[in-house]
């Protein structure tokens, strides 16, 4: 506390209250801290009351702003003058201004302290009766009183904060997905909560096989936040137990703690199955097949995968060959009969699956030829004109060759 002098000791005493006030900016969510200025209260600080000097003196409410010494407190979040919420009065007083000062409800005019959470306590008393609490400032009597800085007069002005200390809680926390693999990313997901709304932050730490491969912080604020972390798949394996553990801590330090584990699985082979056979004619082939909607695997996407032609039980019938590695194409069918095509796929670590489908190559079905019209020009000749015949024929095979014409006339 600054005691203040008189005469030409008052400067002194200010340079020492700036050094005083400097320290307790610095100060982040200390107890509660009040100085009496000569001035405005600076920036940080709540003006309690005013008074006309620094002994002796008459006092006024913050808002008349007369008077040229100020009471100022800082030091708390939330800290105010308002005589509502949770508060408590400081000091009563006579009047607006040019007041004479007294304790709770004596006075009309009330000069409070309040706080967003927690509890606040004023009252007058002794230095004694104070122990505990910051001395705002001193009063010549409990009751029709002047005002002085703390230290000049017996009975002190004094109020004490009780910060609401509500330990921050991990309200939801999970690691996900539940049963990873390999190839899985993990997300550590928190929602925390904190009943001061002062949330602060969130760490995580990761642990594979029990040893730490990974921290990280994350920002959270007021009463409810959620926070996450990832570890990326190249962490883990397959088999190893991967742990997230989460710490949320709020402004004042407090925190709360969880953890979860999980199992990377172990790798499974890839599944192949269900491609359909397939009919087709001595001289065509069939469409490409393509694989992606017949393969999968638990832990690498269709892309990672290796598609190839593992056997054929009579390629001379038909060849089959796989292109882009997702697409099965064959030659044209060479001769009639059938050929057994086993396709393979194979992962990433070399485990894999085959399915087997069935090619049946048949003879192209023979079709006649067929004349589909037929005409003599002109229609009605005199003996002087040429004859044109035309035909107009058609075969379902394709393989048109040759038209023989033969003329006959009447004998």
């Amino acid at each position: 506390m600054i005691k203040v002098m008189e005469g030409r000791m008052r400067k002194l005493v200010l340079f020492g209250f700036l050094v005083i006030f400097l320290n307790n900016i610095m100060s982040v969510n200390a107890e509660l801290s009040c100085n009496v200025v000569n001035g405005n209260c600076p920036s940080g600080y709540v003006t309690v009351f005013r008074m006309s000097d620094f002994v002796n003196a008459h006092a006024e409410l913050p808002s008349q702003n007369t008077y040229p010494y100020s009471v100022c407190c800082t030091g708390v979040n939330g800290l105010g003058t308002g005589c509502s919420g949770i508060y408590d009065v400081v000091a009563t007083l006579s009047d607006p201004t040019n007041a004479h000062i007294a304790y709770a409800g004596y006075y009309p005019y009330d000069v409070c302290l309040s706080v967003s959470s927690g509890q606040i306590d004023c009252k007058f008393g002794t230095e004694a009766e104070c122990s505990g609490y910051t001395i705002l400032a001193s009063a010549s009597d409990a009751y029709n009183a002047h005002v002085a800085e703390p230290s000049y007069y017996p009975t002190k002005i004094c109020c004490s904060v009780a910060l609401s200390r509500n330990t921050p809680n991990i309200a939801e926390m999970d690691l996900l997905p539940a049963n990873p693999s390999q190839n899985d990313n993990l997300k550590c997901e928190v929602r925390a909560s904190d009943d001061d709304g002062n949330l602060d932050h969130v760490r995580f730490e990761w642990l594979v096989n029990d040893v730490a491969v990974k921290t990280e912080t994350a920002g959270v604020s007021g009463s409810f936040d959620y926070a996450e972390s990832v570890l990326d798949n190249s962490y883990t394996a397959s088999g190893d137990e991967i742990e997230c553990r989460a710490w949320v801590y709020d402004t004042t330090n407090l925190y709360d703690y969880e953890n979860r584990v999980v199992y990377v699985e172990g790798n499974t082979p890839p599944q192949i199955s269900g491609i359909p056979d397939y009919n087709v004619q001595v001289g065509n082939t069939i469409e490409l097949i393509d694989l992606y909607p017949y393969a999968s695997d638990a832990e690498d996407p269709d892309a990672d995968l290796v598609f190839s032609i593992d056997s054929e039980s009579e390629p001379s019938v038909i060849d089959c060959y796989v292109t882009n590695n997702r697409y099965v194409g064959c030659g044209s069918a060479q001769q009639t009969g059938y050929s057994d095509i086993t396709v393979k796929v194979t992962d990433s670590q070399g485990l894999w699956d085959t399915d087997t489908f069935r090619i049946t190559v048949t003879e192209q079905p023979s079709h006649s030829p067929q004349i589909t019209n037929m005409e003599i020009t002109p229609e009605h000749p005199d003996e002087y004109d040429d004859l044109t015949c035309k035909v107009w024929v058609s075969d379902g095979d394709g393989d048109l060759d040759r038209v023989r014409f033969e003329w006959y006339r009447d004998s």
